[in-house]
């Protein structure tokens, strides 16, 4: 994080909103979302998941999503 704070000129102070937003079941801008596959006991699915949670991050997306 601090990385892509110095590439956009301001501090984030929390991220929470601007990563999660409302909850739409949608995929979060800025990550890979993992719709496939299983962790044992919960399922990865559409947007966040308990499996796979966001997803894994893609440093450029995120970095356009959080300049936005």
């Amino acid at each position: 994080m601090p990385r892509l704070a110095q590439a956009t000129g301001r501090r984030f102070g929390l991220l929470r909103p601007a990563l999660y937003g409302p909850a739409t079941g949608a995929a979060t801008p800025g990550f890979h979302d993992i719709t496939t596959g299983n962790n044992g006991s919960y399922p990865a699915s559409q947007g966040w998941d308990a499996c796979t949670g966001l997803g894994t991050p893609d440093g450029a997306a995120l970095l356009n999503h959080l300049r936005s």
